[in-house]
């Protein structure tokens, strides 16, 4: 398409209704889209595009060959309107033509740049004309495909961050964090990128988070305009999951949250201890977290959902991973969003903790997973670059019940053997 009419296309503000030149009838927005498609593709001359017998004409067979292009042409772009309406287009965020006044004019045009499904240029960058910074807003406010509103929330900044998903737009590798490197819990292979419609729908999106009843925090949900339904970690799984681990080159963090785990943190159920006298209300050892409780934005307002962060690994606020630097509030600062600092580091919580976190300056990721663990209660699952086996080649903890325990292993050049401890 010539880009003077892609320009044209561009600017003209798409109502609710469209009536096409040359049709007395109005229509749905996907399907005005469609006829539209299709008389772009129809007409010859510019008198043809202000004709409604030139448009017929192509469409009736005048010149035959160019007639049946048009009319196969508009029965696939009718089948597409059809599909897209029926599959509840409208009723989405981008399909509110109070917001997006072009409709698929808004992200879509022409033929498109190469190798993109019809947008102006990769899908990120298609994506950031609307949720990028207030300029970038502006400026589609003034090409007339975002409606003057509130601003949005700036997705491009957060792209920008130090720890972030990475983009196949972006060039170089993110840096990666002490997780995303040691040997159990890290990256296992190369780092895939990632774009926009991995994770989120573009055509049948909403706005609510809507979840499901049965607890006093329930099951996070993403909800679509067609009625359909996943929960929050089971869109995260797709990437971060037993079933892409190998393709991915990524951590199996499914295997750490599963229900099936002598514990894990209340993602995918509530958790299994009973007693976590450290949490602070209104969360209660009955309530469930999602994914994006900690990773997302590290910016107080900024964008929902994990896209980059300050902070490693996408976290929304800092954790230490490393030993020797000792306890502080920043320090710990994702943890004791949840677990309040005085009793975690008293002895009704586990008396214990003091010494090893205070006066040791031991990590509290050097002892547990902070997403679960197949083998031990409590989140304990040790750090292998810390922790080894000791002079009898046992590396293990034993839950003895009643806040007591045992450690059998080489903590920072001492051997434990059978180390009891309890409340």
């Amino acid at each position: 398409m010539p880009k003077g009419i892609v320009d044209e296309e561009r600017r003209r503000p798409r109502p609710k209704s469209w009536r096409p030149n040359g049709l007395q009838t109005e229509w749905p927005v996907e399907v005005s889209c469609a006829l539209h498609l299709t008389k772009c593709h129809a007409r010859r001359t510019r008198s043809e595009q202000r004709s409604p017998r030139g448009f017929l004409d192509r469409i009736l067979g005048r010149p035959r060959r160019t007639g049946l292009l048009a009319a196969l042409v508009l029965a696939l772009s009718l089948v597409c309107a059809a599909v897209a309406w029926a599959g509840g287009f409208s009723r989405s965020v981008h399909g509110d033509v109070t917001q997006l006044p072009q409709g698929c004019g808004s992200c879509h045009v022409g033929h498109g740049a190469p190798r993109t499904t019809m947008m102006p240029g990769n899908q990120e960058d298609t994506c950031f004309q609307c949720h990028g910074d207030s300029s970038a807003q502006s400026e589609a406010v003034r090409r007339r495909i975002l409606k003057p509103r509130r601003r949005m929330a700036n997705v491009r900044a957060d792209f920008q961050k130090i720890s972030r998903h990475p983009l196949s737009s972006q060039s170089g590798a993110p840096r990666r964090s002490r997780f995303e490197t040691s040997g159990r819990r890290g990256f296992v292979g190369p780092v895939s990128t990632v774009t926009c419609s991995d994770c989120h729908d573009p055509h049948y999106a909403v706005k609510s988070v809507r979840s499901v009843s049965g607890s006093s925090r329930s099951v996070r949900r993403i909800e679509d305009s067609r009625g359909r339904s996943t929960t929050e970690h089971a869109l995260c799984y797709r990437c971060h999951g037993s079933s892409t681990q190998s393709v991915r080159g990524l951590d199996d963090i499914q295997r750490r949250m599963s229900a099936g785990n002598r514990s894990y943190h209340p993602v995918e159920a509530t958790g299994r201890n009973r007693r976590v006298p450290s949490l602070i209300r209104p969360m209660t050892e009955q309530s469930i977290i999602a994914c994006s409780d900690c990773h997302g934005s590290d910016q107080a307002g900024g964008a929902r959902g994990p896209h980059g962060s300050l902070y490693a690994p996408l976290l929304k606020a800092n954790f230490g991973a490393e030993d020797g630097l000792g306890e502080s509030t920043h320090r710990y600062d994702l943890c004791y969003g949840c677990h309040n600092r005085s009793t975690v580091l008293s002895p009704s919580s586990f008396r214990e903790h003091r010494k090893h976190v205070v006066e040791e300056r031991i990590s509290c990721h050097t002892c547990h997973d902070s997403h679960g663990s197949p083998e031990y209660s409590h989140l304990i699952h040790f750090n292998t670059d810390e922790v080894r086996p000791n002079n009898k080649g046992q590396l293990r903890y034993d839950d003895l019940g009643n806040g007591r325990g045992s450690c059998s292993l080489s903590c920072h050049g001492t051997d434990h053997d059978n180390q009891k401890y309890g409340n």
